[in-house]
């Protein structure tokens, strides 16, 4: 009787036992569901507020950008490539002079760049291949807000007899919105190398906004930037915005980044900028550009006056600072002006195409051939300016 009371008593008790288990198993369950629903909510806050933050400084930048909406700029740009040569006449250098006249969407641009540098084309069948040359080559471009013109000069002469020369004399009419230099936008000072061509609010905003905007000449439709503030910090001693703006393929696999640091002191314009190319480095900068000098043009209103960016040697392992240099450009403003107190009438619609130069005419997305100097596109440019 004794030793079945004890079997029922210890039966009873295993039996417990499970149910004891299953029950520190089971209970905590809806604590975990609850504890993944708060760390989602929380992540996804984040992902708002950091939207937020962004859409915010977006708007801080679009009105810093209407103080420059208006002005005439000078200045120089000099380009060396690295390592230099032994033989100083052999080193690759360039030096631009620039000038830019800016009222709203209407600019005038003219560019003469002297020296010598690397031209490459394609030789028959599909051979890529590329020689030195010196000479000078002059670009003008002019938008009244209709019409564009635009003209090519270039005459660089080979090393050696036999390669081909890099000549062109050509011009251009269009009706199509284009693209100004990121010179004329302090915001992109120092995004001069950048195919877009946007405003920093613009380029803030997305690919969509970058490729949807006028004359943008980059096409990032299959692409998407990851976007995010990641603080603040000093740098040269002012209290710096560092934005990243991680570039995603059509693959959905990052490719690039750049990280921005707008300088709160200075109308958040940029005093730095780092590109990182993923196939070469996550952690290492291909390039780094860093505005040098400032200018009060009036109180609380800046201008860089000195900048330059240093490209690297991208296959080298080395920290940033110990790099080896594959080219520097520098650039320096001689004179800038905002809202100039007068301008010529035409200064933003008058080109003289050089007689017998070759000129592309543009008009809704077609193009024909013509000649400078004939009676089409005398036609042409009197009907266009007539409806100025």
């Amino acid at each position: 009787m004794i030793l079945k009371q004890t079997l029922s008593a210890r039966f009873r008790l295993s039996a417990c036992i499970p149910l004891i288990l299953m029950a520190g198993v089971i209970l905590p369950l809806p604590a975990r569901g609850e504890q993944n629903k708060k760390a989602a909510e929380e992540t996804s806050k984040a992902a708002v507020s950091q939207n937020d933050a962004v859409q915010d400084l977006i708007q801080e930048v679009k009105k810093n950008e209407k103080l420059y909406s208006d002005l005439g700029l000078w200045l120089t740009c000099v380009y060396e490539k690295f390592p230099k040569p032994s033989d100083v006449n052999k080193q690759i250098q360039t030096e631009s002079l620039i000038s830019i006249d800016l009222q709203e969407k209407k600019f005038r641009f003219e560019s003469i760049t002297k020296g010598r540098r690397i031209i490459s084309f394609f030789l028959p069948p599909k051979k890529l291949t590329s020689h030195e040359v010196t000479g000078t080559s002059e670009v003008i471009a002019v938008f009244d807000g209709h019409t564009h013109y635009r003209l090519w000069l270039s005459n660089y002469k080979p090393d050696e007899v036999g390669q081909r020369p890099g000549m062109r004399r050509s011009g251009e009419i269009s009706d199509k919105t284009p693209s100004i230099s990121s010179f004329a936008r302090p915001h992109m000072f120092l995004s001069a190398s950048e195919k877009s061509h946007v405003p920093l609010s613009t380029y803030l905003e997305g690919a969509k906004a970058i490729t949807a905007y006028p004359g943008s000449d980059a096409d990032l439709r299959k692409m998407y930037f990851e976007k995010q503030i990641l603080g603040t910090e000093k740098f040269q001693g002012l209290q710096c915005i560092k934005v990243k703006m991680e570039l995603v393929g059509s693959n959905g696999k990052p490719s690039s980044r750049h990280e921005i640091w707008l300088a709160k002191e200075r109308n958040l314009i940029p005093v730095r900028r780092l590109d990182y190319k993923y196939r070469w480095s996550k952690e290492i900068p291909v390039s780094e550009s860093i505005v040098d000098e400032w200018k009060e043009l009036r109180p609380g209103v800046w201008f860089p006056m000195k900048a330059h960016t240093n490209r690297y040697n991208f296959l080298s392992k080395k920290p940033i600072e110990k790099r080896e240099l594959m080219w520097r450009r520098q650039y320096a403003v001689k004179s800038i002006t905002l809202n100039p107190p007068q301008r010529a009438p035409d200064v933003f619609n008058k080109l003289e195409f050089p007689k017998g130069m070759p000129l592309r005419v543009i008009k809704n997305g077609k193009g024909n051939q013509l000649q400078t100097q004939t009676e089409k596109i005398k036609n042409y440019l009197d009907k266009t300016r007539s409806q100025e």
